[in-house]
């Protein structure tokens, strides 16, 4: 793969196969439904040009996988159940865009527990990601 489009439509691929997801898509539509969750939000957030000397190809990308369901009803081990349904799904997002053939991906970080949308837990895996005949620097 050696366009944006395809790197970003490839990981939203990769992303929807994930056990228990029942969206992904690419970019964040408003407003988020509730039948949308659980769900992952794939958002290109940076794209860079080769620069004069540097061995980065085009395209690098900086991508946001956004991944996040409903707060769950306070009930006995509900805070605990969902947190580990988001830390398996961060690991999940992290091998699907990290080892696929069709890129190159590298994880950046994770911001937990995004709270800009009450009743929602949301988190934000950050990635680098370059097309399949490019190499870092």
């Amino acid at each position: 793969m050696s366009n944006s489009y395809e790197i970003l439509h490839g990981i939203k691929t990769v992303c929807a196969a994930i056990a228990g997801v029942k969206t992904c898509q690419l970019g964040i539509e408003t407003p988020m439904l509730p039948s949308s969750y659980p769900m992952i939000r794939v958002v290109l957030s940076v794209s860079r040009e080769k620069k004069e000397g540097e061995p980065i190809y085009r395209p690098l990308l900086e991508v946001l996988v956004y991944y996040g369901e409903m707060v769950r009803p306070l009930a006995e081990d509900a805070l605990d159940d969902q947190l580990e349904w988001l830390l398996t799904t961060e690991d999940q997002i992290k091998t699907a865009v990290c080892t696929n053939a069709g890129w190159h991906g590298r994880w950046l970080e994770t911001v937990w527990d995004e709270d800009r949308i009450p009743g929602l837990k949301i988190f934000a895996s950050r990635f680098e990601v370059w097309g399949y005949n490019s190499r870092p620097k």
